[in-house]
């Protein structure tokens, strides 16, 4: 409201009323996660504070042994989770043997104990009906479920499949709204304590630039935590393949996973499956190889306990390619090899550093020596030549160091400390 201010007026300009914080000025536009709130609370207010109401311990799903030996948080209830391998790792054969321990409360992967046992929902996008049976009858045959009457009467209540090959399961549009499939999901999971959701793999899930876009990612990920949020606060799990870098030899990070960096950064643990090589051959013949019945399953981002050692797991050929843990004495003779051949390697590297220096000295005096300008024509182009001879020679002995270094670094998994001198650096 206005006024004329005249001489010896006193007056006020009532401010407008406070918009109602429950009103949507859009009716097309959702309501906001802040529209039931009525003022903000302070820590106090919320008895956050409270020494005789202390917060509750965090959910588990998966346990493992800290360095105290004490069982600590592996996997929690309630919070979005990633496992990230190449293509024919062992993915989809690990969720499954996930999904079984769950239901049964049997320790998955003869490692990490299950705190708590109960349903499971396991959606496989790229599988039939007729291969997840396959799949639930190997992992029964492996634990020797058979003859234990309560185990299967756990698992064959527990566990839930909905085998969708060939079929759309988006869980998100191209604007990022949640599809009918969705919402059928959500109906689909009322009224059971969930504790484990499984989507393998991601990519059939995802809407359309999720891979490419953070902001889809998120959004993404987002869909993912109202699921979290279904009856029993399950666990939301999903596969994802790596991208390029995860396909060579070594070790694999946070980075692994395809597309978005904002998938590793939304969910609050992510493991990987690592390929696993053996090197064979001797010398300048050694190369990587792969070995398809092993990997290694390697924690990289786990937010909610303390850091876990790799898992190295092999294929039980004679389960299907069940996968379970590497025996010690497996391990140790790795280990006896591996040391062997990283001795036998830093023996060779004195002699490959010489060869680098030599090699480098030649072309540095044949340098030294030629005067291109008092040369002829046929002169110059022996030059030329025995110039680019004592290149390639250089070339071929720092590529034969770089390898040997490479391979003892493969090997024993620590970068190599060259003690050689300023003259032949590390490439």
């Amino acid at each position: 409201m206005t006024t004329d201010k005249t001489a010896g007026d006193a007056y006020t300009n009532p401010p407008e009323p406070p918009p109602d914080p429950g009103q949507d000025q859009d009716p097309k536009r959702p309501p906001s996660s802040l529209a039931d709130m009525a003022k903000l609370e302070n820590v106090d207010e919320r008895g956050w504070l409270d020494p005789n109401n202390p917060p509750p311990p965090m959910p588990r799903l998966l346990t493992a042994k800290d360095a105290r030996g004490e069982d600590a948080c592996f996997l929690p209830l309630g919070r979005t989770a990633m496992l990230v391998a190449p293509g024919g790792v062992g993915k989809t054969q690990a969720l499954m043997q996930l999904a079984v321990a769950v239901a049964t409360g049997r320790p998955w992967l003869d490692t990490y104990d299950v705190a708590s046992p109960g349903p499971v929902l396991a959606i496989f996008g790229e599988e039939d009906a007729d291969e997840f049976k396959r799949r639930l009858h190997r992992c029964a045959t492996a634990l020797d479920l058979w003859g234990d009457k309560d185990a299967m009467g756990d698992l064959g209540r527990n566990l839930h499949a909905l085998p969708m090959y060939g079929k759309p399961v988006t869980l998100v549009d191209k604007d990022g709204k949640e599809t009918a499939f969705t919402e059928d999901l959500r109906r689909l999971l009322a009224g059971k304590d969930w504790r484990l959701v499984i989507l393998d793999p991601a990519s059939r899930f995802m809407g359309p630039e999720c891979e490419t876009d953070n902001k889809a990612a998120t959004t993404w990920i987002e869909c993912l935590e109202r699921i979290t949020q279904a009856h029993g606060k399950p666990a939301v799990l999903f596969a994802h393949h790596t991208n390029k870098g995860g396909l060579n030899p070594g070790e694999t990070d946070q980075g692994a996973a395809r597309g978005s960096s904002a998938l590793t950064d939304g969910v609050r643990w992510q493991a990987n499956l690592d390929r696993a090589f053996d090197t064979v051959g001797e010398g300048r013949d050694a190369h990587e190889k792969l070995d398809p019945n092993r990997c290694t399953l390697r924690v990289v981002k786990r937010n909610y306990g303390p850091p876990t050692n790799p898992l190295e797991l092999e294929r039980d050929i004679d389960h299907g390619g069940y996968l379970v843990p590497v025996s010690a004495a497996t391990l140790k003779e790795a280990t006896l090899t591996s040391n062997k051949r990283i001795a036998a390697e830093k023996r060779k590297l004195p002699g490959l550093e010489s060869d680098v220096k030599t090699k480098r000295k030649q072309l540095a005096d044949f340098e030294a020596t030629t005067t291109q300008g008092t040369l002829d024509k046929k002169e110059h182009n022996r030059v030329d030549n025995e110039r680019a001879k004592l290149g390639r020679e250089v070339r071929d002995a720092e590529r034969a160091l770089e390898a040997a270094q490479n391979r003892i670094e493969h090997l024993s998994g620590r970068p190599v400390v060259d003690d050689g001198g300023e003259d032949v650096p590390r490439r």
